[in-house]
């Protein structure tokens, strides 16, 4: 009885220590794309501006540059410490076959919400998808990943004839064992 006694508990006790241990978490890549019209918007909207939302993007169809601001999602929407964002991208276009240079500044906040403004300078190729300025952890002191407690966002002051087609939140979620 007494043997029997000890196997039972032996077996208890390893039972415990298994239901003890800590498993591995799992983390998935995830890309999120996003149309230009569908992200960006006017940043002081008014009613005699060039900026179009078009199925193709958000275009300058003016003579005129114009601010825009473009509002990123998180990876996981706003889960705390779900995704960790790994590069955000925006695509910017010619619409008139010339090569436009463009500017833009990307914000993001830390766990405290201060904010840290990154510009970036590119050129607005004449092809449908454009080129992309892309914003990385080196960019905002190197965490590992882009900080966006609060959400991340790009401004851009937009050339007459250019485009914002596209946009891509890279990130790495954990997904569980």
């Amino acid at each position: 009885m007494q043997l029997y006694t000890n196997i039972i508990a032996l077996a208890v006790l390893a039972c415990g220590e298994l239901m003890n241990s800590h498993a591995q978490a799992a983390t998935q890549e995830r890309q999120i794309a996003l149309v230009g019209s569908n992200f960006c918007r006017l940043t002081l909207p008014t009613t005699s501006s060039p900026i179009r939302n078009r199925a193709t993007g958000v275009r300058n169809e003016g003579s005129t540059s114009t601010f825009v601001t473009c509002v990123y999602p998180s990876g996981e929407g706003r889960v705390s410490g779900g995704s960790k964002n790994t590069a955000i991208w925006l695509y910017v276009a010619s619409l008139d076959g010339a090569l436009h240079d463009m500017s833009c500044t990307g914000v993001a906040s830390d766990a405290d919400f201060n904010l840290t403004y990154v510009s970036k300078t590119g050129v607005a190729p004449p092809t449908s998808t454009g080129a992309a300025l892309i914003w990385e952890p080196d960019d905002f002191g190197d965490w590992g990943t882009i900080q966006d407690h609060g959400q991340f966002s790009v401004t851009c002051l937009l050339p007459p004839q250019t485009a914002i087609t596209l946009g891509y939140v890279d990130s790495t979620t954990d997904v569980g064992t």
